[in-house]
């Protein structure tokens, strides 16, 4: 990375900070910048990767800060396109746009060659619709869990449960502790560690919090993390870990076009639908604006109003 950026300064006269000044300043924008300050340390992190590669790629090609255009940037994006998913493909490149904003803010170039660089995607206009089940598919995908009291299963079934029915990401599965839980009679609540290290309280369905204290009871005390296992001497559960054992779930059920994420916006769209409040949402998924939240009530409202079928014309 440091390879291509000292060519700035000899291109432009400014002086770039270099080697882990040039980490803690990228990281330091990024901190400030994404999601309105409120992005996870793992998002953060992807971008600093993007920009790491990017920059790779550019000085493999002659390329200097200065001289990349967007035309330069459409090439990156091209060669992607040819090995990678395009949803991975526009993550890459939003991670290029926030390095060369980056640069710009730091007065170091004066714009930015990615602005307006964009990967078509194949997914619905808001990304909901798409990814949610239906009732009755959620109600299939519960039939299926593995019961009885084997560990793994009980696990397998507390992962469904915690992200289709009350809206947990993977990495608030993942962070929950024996101390995260908290019984308020009759309630059983827990305290989750949220993206960007926010906390908030959520009360887990009766069903769920018994299934909940009989996995707690056949823990060990020695057992930090609820969801680590013996096998991985009860470290923190990776989310990689967790989306890939509910994905064999859902595979199991014939549900694999759907993914792990997708239970979380389940829970949203299916509660909405249900006749639960927007607020009342929002908190339970930890959303900072109800703007966020809203998105599962136009996709609600578009999906029961389709703009299409009002033009007075029938299809021969």
């Amino acid at each position: 990375m440091s390879d291509l950026l000292p060519a700035v300064s000899q291109s432009t006269g400014l002086v770039l900070p270099q080697g882990p000044d040039l980490e803690g300043f990228l990281r330091h924008y990024y901190r400030l910048s994404i999601a309105d300050g409120d992005a996870s340390p793992k998002t953060i992190r992807n971008y600093f990767h993007a920009a790491k590669a990017f920059m790779a790629w550019a000085s493999s090609k002659g390329f200097t800060v200065a001289t990349i255009t967007p035309e330069s940037i459409m090439e990156y994006r091209r060669e992607l396109l040819a090995t990678h998913k395009p949803t991975t493909v526009g993550l890459r490149i939003v991670g290029v746009r926030k390095l060369f904003d980056a640069l710009v803010r730091g007065g170091h170039i004066t714009d930015n060659p990615a602005a307006g660089i964009r990967v078509r995607s194949h997914r619905a206009a808001d990304g909901v619709i798409a990814k949610a089940l239906t009732l009755d598919q959620l109600r299939h995908l519960l039939a299926s869990l593995p019961g009885g009291t084997f560990p793994e299963h009980q696990r397998s079934r507390l992962y469904v449960y915690l992200m289709a029915l009350h809206g947990l990401r993977a990495v608030e599965v993942a962070n929950l502790q024996r101390t995260d839980v908290v019984e308020r009679k009759p309630d059983l609540w827990l305290n989750l560690l949220g993206k960007g290290g926010h906390r908030r309280m959520i009360p887990l369905r009766p069903d769920a919090a018994k299934e909940m204290y009989v996995y707690l009871e056949g823990i060990t005390d020695q057992q930090q993390y609820i969801f680590a296992s013996r096998k991985s001497r009860y470290r923190r559960p990776s989310e990689t870990n967790i989306q890939a054992i509910v994905m064999r779930v859902l595979r199991r059920a014939s549900l694999e076009k759907y993914t792990p994420h997708g239970l979380r916006h389940t829970f949203a769209t299916l509660a909405l639908e249900s006749g639960a409040d927007l607020v009342e949402i929002r908190d339970m998924l930890g959303h900072s604006s109800l703007r966020t939240t809203s998105i599962y009530l136009h996709a609600r409202d578009l999906a029961k109003s389709n703009p299409a079928c009002k033009i007075p014309i029938e299809i021969i």
